[in-house]
């Protein structure tokens, strides 16, 4: 797996169609709001696949979407795709990642655990497409169903298996289903019948956008992007599969008197707060609440993130971390990757520290960073210490 691959959560699949070419419904994918668009031709000759295929890839070109070839590694070779998607029967991945280079997309196929880890162990793939979900139409072969507790189950295996890879699960996908695999920690869905069969594509697609967590607001995620390490942290993005850690930091005593009560009283209300929060911000600005995980171990110790908060003008940097890793310094360690990368990645010129009177600990470690205390101000009846710092000073 190659670093800074654009990997979209929602995958389109196009597919044989009555009174449809596949041209038709790529086009009627990307302009309803889809941004990958998987072209899958089965049992035609490399000239009519072509064919199809270069008119796919200028309507994909024309909307911005990217565009993945299923199965054929010589057409998607052949004229130049974003990518491949290859399944076990399929070209191997070392051979595709051989040719393509490092640049293009490789996704594969793995029906049940062993296969899912296999694959990124062997570290070739952009992502892994799990399945098959429940029968379809598309692979009516497929006997075997992979369910939501095996998917939760993989989710856990994979993400104690550095770097991450997006897990995209696909086999008869329904709008109701989105929302419960998103809780189980999956990064996205593919999705054939779900549009293609639709009436109203535009509200098929915004709704699935919307279970998902949000259209992203420069079009897809770059995953490796999102992710920093320092000498002993990794600080990722905080996904679903965080609920319980962050259920847990958000009813300590010291978050609950600092910060305040969120009404985060079991798992779902911190899935459902990932979900209608964090996830969100993150796919409009590019930045949002990162876990932070101690390198030796894996072990989650505590958030932080850039925040654009409701009535605070300027984006707000902000920490919390379990007792037990407290005065340790991940705090300022983590801080000053968030500074960094706030600078020259994100290219904000200011960054604003806001904090309770009595949290010492917090005004400290502001002062550490390079803040400086600005005013005292009132937000949502409360009233608090404001910091400021100035980036472009600095970096």
């Amino acid at each position: 797996m190659v670093a800074n691959k654009t990997i979209s959560r929602l995958h389109y699949i196009t597919q044989d169609f009555p009174d449809k070419t596949h041209q038709q419904l790529a086009y009627e994918a990307c302009k309803a709001g889809a941004d990958l668009v998987q072209l899958r031709l089965k049992d035609r000759d490399f000239a009519e696949m072509l064919k199809i295929a270069k008119e796919a890839k200028e309507i994909c070109g024309d909307h911005g979407a990217t565009l993945i070839i299923n199965d054929h590694l010589d057409l998607a070779m052949e004229i130049d795709a974003d990518g491949v998607h290859l399944g076990g029967k399929d070209t191997d991945h070392t051979i595709a990642r051989s040719i393509l280079g490092d640049k293009k997309i490789i996704g594969g196929t793995a029906y049940n655990e062993s296969e899912a880890l296999f694959l990124k162990s062997m570290g070739l793939v952009d992502y892994i497409g799990l399945g098959t979900f429940r029968k379809t139409k598309t692979k009516p072969e497929i006997t075997e169903f992979i369910s939501i507790e095996k998917i939760a189950s993989l989710v856990y295996q994979l993400d104690r298996r550095k770097p991450a890879i997006p897990l995209i699960v696909i086999g008869g996908i329904e709008l109701n289903d989105i929302k419960p695999l998103m809780a189980k920690g999956v990064y996205g869905i593919a999705v054939a019948s779900l549009v293609n069969r639709s009436g109203n594509k535009p509200k098929t697609i915004s709704e699935i956008w919307k279970r998902l967590g949000g259209k992203p607001h420069n079009r897809t995620l770059k995953m490796n992007e999102l992710t920093l390490t320092t000498e002993r942290l990794r600080l990722r993005p905080t996904v679903v599969h965080d609920a319980e850690f962050i259920h847990a930091l958000m009813n300590m005593p010291k978050w609950l008197h600092y910060i305040g009560d969120r009404n985060i009283k079991t798992f779902k209300d911190a899935e459902k707060y990932i979900l209608d929060t964090i996830i969100p911000q993150r796919e409009r600005l590019g930045y949002s609440t990162y876990t932070v995980i101690k390198k030796a171990d894996n072990s989650k110790t505590g958030t932080c993130g850039l925040y654009d908060r409701e009535g605070l003008e300027g984006i707000d940097i902000g920490f919390a971390f379990l007792p037990e890793y407290e005065k340790r310094g991940y705090a300022f360690e983590a801080g000053q990757a968030l500074i960094g990368i706030a600078a020259k990645k994100f290219k904000l010129n200011a960054l604003s520290g806001i904090t309770a009177k009595d949290n010492v600990a917090s005004q400290k470690l502001l002062k550490k960073l390079g803040f400086g205390f600005s005013t005292t101000i009132r937000l949502k009846e409360t009233e608090l210490l404001l910091f400021n710092i100035v980036l472009n000073e600095r970096y």
